[in-house]
């Protein structure tokens, strides 16, 4: 692999003026390994410009694709989204089976959401959510996929994810979990299914935020409403 010259690392650490703990072990790093090394000490720093040079000076060998998979995370970081969408699309061209392409595919289906590109943005939410090993971030995924699914016109599957993401996320003092219940009712209102909807939103108002209490409950009296239950909806409404 490619080197990282000692003297450019030296003046580098001048310039990020780090303490002396950080620079010895930047200069530990320096006379072990690569430039891939180096870049990951500079990005764990926070110092991305720094990170993204040493990536770029790999261009072939064994380190190539960990030198494209943090180009990939560190030009996305840096806010040059057109540039890190392509490294990425890149990476996952040239390595499909490397695990590290999970992590750059939620990154992109989140690019493509914005941009209108909705079906990668579903296939890459859906693949991400199926094998991700972060329950937290495989629900905060099944959330986004069932919004485009249901913004999509796949109803049904936009049950799937709404169940999947509520199933993943813990169950105990959980704002996300909650947030999670009332989007589900929200859907399920949509859809007519008053009594459904309700239950989902009695299930958010438990570990809600003041606000999201207010929503559900108002939102679950309206349910009471829908069902025929006039009065427990009164007393609802003046709660």
């Amino acid at each position: 692999s490619t080197l990282f010259p000692y003297t450019t690392l030296f003046r580098s650490l001048e310039i990020l003026r780090l303490s002396k703990k950080h620079k010895k072990f930047f200069m530990a790093v320096a006379n072990r390994g690569s430039s891939v090394i180096v870049g990951n000490c500079f990005f764990k720093y926070g110092k991305y410009k720094n990170a993204l040079a040493n990536y770029k000076i790999i261009k072939k060998g064994d380190k190539f694709n960990s030198a494209l998979f943090m180009k990939g995370k560190t030009l996305y970081l840096l806010g040059k989204i057109d540039e890190a969408i392509s490294v990425m699309e890149k990476f996952i061209r040239l390595f499909p089976d490397n695990k590290n392409g999970i992590e750059l595919k939620y990154l992109l289906a989140q690019e493509y959401e914005k941009r209108g590109s909705f079906s990668k943005a579903i296939d890459f939410y859906r693949f991400f959510s199926k094998t991700y090993h972060d329950d937290m971030l495989r629900a905060d995924a099944n959330i986004k996929l069932a919004g485009l699914l249901r913004k999509t016109g796949n109803l049904d599957g936009a049950d799937i994810a709404f169940k999947a993401a509520i199933n993943l996320y813990p169950k105990k003092n959980n704002l996300k979990l909650s947030k999670a219940h009332f989007s589900f009712g929200e859907f399920l209102y949509m859809r007519g299914d008053f009594k459904a909807a309700l239950g989902s939103y009695h299930n958010a108002i438990e570990n809600a935020s003041e606000k999201q209490y207010e929503e559900a409950q108002y939102k679950a009296a309206f349910c009471h409403y829908k069902t025929g239950n006039i009065v427990k909806a009164k007393e609802m409404f003046q709660e």
